[in-house]
């Protein structure tokens, strides 16, 4: 404790008169606001972050000092009287006769002292509210910032030590509200960003708990500028800069959760929060940019984890409380899918962090918020969530369809948030209309599912817009808005699966897979006027697969300088023939004598020839 401070300790500490006790207080957070505030002048503008942070940490100590030494001399008072009686039994001679005169005397002097281990005396509980009457009455005297943070620090050293010593009866409740009153005094008057720091630390350190936090957070207030502080795309305040001030200041993951716990408050109205959302938000956004420009940088890799994790834990936060535990409570859907989109984006800006530091999963919070994020989107009107797909494609030019820029000039980072969204969209294509699956979806599958994105991107990219177009073409069975959508999409990406295998990413399996759901999507539509055009472009699509077989089993009987290529081309073959056997359950019923007809000759043909001495050509 600093020595300026230790004789008011003392006083503060022993005096039984609430009186003395208010004049002492005033006095000490006088002479400290007159000390910071001409500190204030001096500088033209903010004191010193270090100053004003051991300041109120010295206060915070000296309220806690008080209570501490209040609530444990009380106890030891109280014990020092049990033990009296414990020995004023051992000294009687008759003790039977004690026990029965006394002995009921002493029992509910025992649960007395057991009920008030939990409670403050009268005198201690008068001291206390006489300490927070007094902070209380500078603010109402003058408004100076100085007063009010000072009175705020004193105050939460006050309410820290007596949830330390687990002190629960109503004049502790009563110094509780006044800290509650003094913290939102202190975001009102708090007009430089240093004096806020220091409220924000007092706060941190005082740990508000259930009724004490939800009045924290009632009018939005606190949340509001902790908010802006914490999340603030200008402030360095997730990415300490190594000082004195940076060692008194708290954890930023001890802010953040403060953070987190006012957003997800019962009394915090959800204008509030999604003002939050934006926020955080415009953070994520400005770890996305500040990566792209500062490449190579060192720390920055650092810098950007510490602001994702932050950016993590308040969209888990968030995420749990109003689109999982509460979701519509009082809450129109267009409002939650505003903030939707915002959390959405968040997400899809760090993507590139979370790549890093947890795999192609990314890391646990982001898997649990990414999941919640879908769960509740595809939970709301298929109107809404085409609304809010159509949003985001919107907000990311990196999204929309440029033919005439290949993938390989989206940076690493850009590319990560693309990567994110296939993976959204595979996901929600059932609910998205037929209109923006062609204009949108559709698109970004096409651009990143080219045999050089596994050389030039990764195979992430390459996998994802397999899969997103698969969930189109699965999608195509089943919504009769969306089969026209994928009926004209089967060409193509019949063609190039047939292309791409096997040397260009495309496996056996999913050749299989992916061929097998081009078929059967054209299958779906059994009538109408597209039956027929469907029945076309499904035979099409089998004459290709047949054409690729015949050329490869030509390609066998061709002299070759070993018996290597011969066995990889009946591998193919037989890879070809088992694709072209999937699709007697896919193809529409009429073309099934037509295709049977193509299948056996081909598999005889396949069976009679066997290069070398192997079995591999069999089928």
């Amino acid at each position: 404790m600093n020595s300026e401070h230790r004789s008011a300790a003392r006083l503060l500490s022993t005096s039984a008169a609430p009186n003395i006790v208010a004049e002492i207080t005033h006095d000490v957070l006088t002479r400290w606001s007159a000390e910071h505030t001409q500190t204030q002048i001096q500088s033209q503008g903010d004191p010193a972050l270090a100053a004003m942070l051991s300041g109120t940490q010295q206060l915070m100590r000296l309220g806690q000092y008080i209570t501490t030494f209040r609530v444990r001399s009380d106890r030891e008072q109280l014990r020092r009287q049990a033990e009296y009686d414990r020995q004023q039994v051992r000294n009687i001679v008759d003790s039977t006769a004690h026990l029965v005169a006394g002995g009921f005397r002493m029992l509910l002097g025992r649960a007395a002292g057991g009920k008030s281990g939990g409670a403050l005396s009268a005198v201690d509980a008068g001291a206390l509210e006489a300490i927070a009457a007094a902070a209380e009455h500078l603010i109402v005297g003058g408004g100076d910032p100085a007063a009010t943070v000072a009175g705020l620090a004193l105050v939460g050293g006050v309410v820290l030590a007596l949830r330390l010593e687990a002190v629960a009866d109503v004049a502790a409740e009563r110094v509780w509200a006044a800290f509650v009153r003094l913290a939102k005094a202190a975001i009102r008057q708090c007009a430089g960003r240093n004096w806020l720091r220091a409220a924000l630390a007092v706060c941190v350190e005082a740990a508000p708990q259930g009724e004490h936090l939800r009045g924290l957070a009632e009018d939005g207030c606190v949340l509001g500028a902790f908010t802006q502080l914490v999340f603030d795309p200008q402030s360095d305040y997730l990415v300490r800069v190594p000082g004195h001030a940076a060692e008194l200041e708290p954890e930023p993951e001890h802010a953040v959760g403060l953070v987190s716990a006012l957003a997800t408050a019962a009394s915090t109205r959800f204008p509030d929060v999604l003002r939050l959302v934006q926020l955080v938000h415009a953070n994520a956004t400005d770890v996305l940019v500040s990566a792209e420009h500062s490449r190579n940088q060192p720390g920055r890799a650092t810098a950007a984890g510490l602001r994702t994790l932050a950016i993590l834990h308040v969209l888990d936060a968030v995420l749990q409380r109003y689109f999982v535990d509460d979701a519509y409570l009082g809450v129109a859907e267009g409002d939650l899918v505003d903030a939707w989109c915002a959390v959405v984006d968040s997400l899809a800006a760090v993507h590139f962090v979370t790549l890093r530091l947890g795999g192609r999963a990314g890391t646990e919070a982001f898997r649990r918020a990414s999941t919640m994020a879908v769960r509740f989107i595809s939970s709301c009107s298929a109107p809404a969530v085409d609304a809010a797909v159509r949003r985001v494609f919107g907000a990311q030019p990196c999204l929309c369809f440029m033919a005439q820029r290949p993938v390989s000039a989206i940076g690493g980072e850009r590319s990560c948030l693309v990567l994110f969204y296939m993976d959204l969209c595979e996901h929600l294509v059932p609910l998205i209309s037929a209109n923006s699956v062609a204009t949108l979806v559709l698109p970004l599958a096409a651009r990143y599912a080219g045999g050089e994105v596994v050389r030039d991107v990764g195979a992430e990219w390459f996998e994802s817009a397999h899969a997103l177009v698969l969930a189109v073409l699965e999608a195509g069975t089943a919504n009769g808005a969306v089969q026209r959508v994928g009926m004209e999409a089967v060409p193509w990406y019949s063609g190039l699966v047939l292309r791409l295998y096997p040397d260009q990413g495309i496996s056996a399996n999913l050749l299989r897979i992916a061929f097998t759901a081009s078929v059967r999507c054209l299958a779906a539509i059994a009538d109408g006027d597209l039956a027929g055009v469907a029945r076309l472009l499904a035979w099409d699509c089998v004459s290709m697969l047949l054409g690729r077989i015949d050329a490869i089993a030509s390609d066998g009987h061709r002299p070759t300088p070993g018996r290597v290529r011969a066995e990889v081309n009946a591998v193919r073959r037989r890879e070809l023939l088992l694709v072209l056997a999937d699709q007697v359950a896919a193809v529409p019923l009429a073309l099934l004598p037509r295709l049977l007809a193509e299948i056996h000759p081909r598999v005889v043909k396949n069976h009679r020839y066997r290069p070398g001495s192997g079995d591999c050509g069999r089928i």
